[in-house]
């Protein structure tokens, strides 16, 4: 007669050995999954979501993968368009255990050796998205690349919880990564996130009066240097090009008087009256 160990109550207990007893008295075992792959899951699915909100999509490589679970390809929000353009992602997944030297505003992730020294073989841009699933919350960082493993300072990731999310806000700089330097006109998926402009010009309004005249120097060069010898500091806003001088500056009442042709009165004629 064969045993029925999880039987408890009429009801399928879980909380058991997860073995059978055979007529002959022989355990048979079951395959085992793992919390730590559970955990796995469950992150990859958040990066999945998250991805996909960002209107990329994310490809997962499944088991057995040596450190790089899946891929992210960029795809256009707007258009739908999709270009080959790929980032290999490997997703870092605790339940709720804090990280290194955490803080409200960032914390430390140590890498494996054996993983950057796989990520920096690879031919594409890697990232490394840390999942915390007690709050569901996910940072990313570029994998460290070009420089030795063997470095404790350059394995370890600083991030910061306000700039380094995981989420919509993050695709620019994302897509960045995909960027092939060596080839001009790279695609890449415009904004969807409203960008803060600060705008810095200044209004110009034109004088009613520019002065004209004939200057005894051809070149402007010339007449500073003429100028200077007489003022430590001449007048700025002025002109000299051709044996002709344009300032907006009185003739009559600046040093500019020295370096012209004609004499302080003659200058006073030749002033020109612009509309504004």
């Amino acid at each position: 007669m064969t045993n029925k160990p999880w039987e408890s109550k009429g009801l399928l207990s879980w909380n058991l050995r997860f073995s059978i007893t055979t007529e002959s008295g022989m355990s048979q075992g079951f395959k085992k999954i793992s919390d730590q792959q559970i955990l796995g899951e469950q992150g990859a699915a958040l990066v999945d979501e998250r991805t996909h909100a960002m209107g990329f999509l994310f490809k997962r490589y499944g088991s057995p993968e040596a450190g790089i679970d899946g891929l992210i390809e960029l795809r256009n929000p707007t258009t739908g368009h999709v270009g080959g353009r790929l980032i290999a992602v490997q997703v870092k997944t605790r339940q709720d255990r804090p990280y290194t030297a955490e803080t409200e505003d960032g914390f430390e992730y140590l890498c494996d050796l054996d993983d950057v020294a796989y990520w920096q073989q690879a031919n594409l841009p890697v990232i490394i998205v840390l999942v915390h699933l007690s709050d569901n919350s996910l940072y990313w960082k570029p994998a460290p690349s070009r420089v030795s493993a063997n470095d404790p300072d350059i394995r370890r990731l600083h991030i910061s919880k306000a700039v380094e999310r995981f989420d919509v806000r993050a695709a620019d700089a994302i897509a960045q990564l995909a960027v092939d330097q060596a080839q001009p006109g790279v695609w890449l998926p415009p904004s969807r996130q409203p960008d803060a402009i600060f705008l810095n010009a200044v209004k110009v309004i034109l004088p009613e009066t520019i002065h004209v005249a004939a200057t005894i120097y051809r070149h402007g060069r010339d007449a500073l240097k003429a100028l200077l010898d007489i003022t430590d500091h001449p007048p700025a806003e002025w002109v000299a090009k051709g044996g002709r001088l344009l300032t907006f500056l009185n003739l009559d009442s600046s040093e500019l008087c020295h370096v012209l042709r004609q004499s302080k009165a003659q200058a006073g004629q030749l002033h020109l009256l612009c509309p504004p």
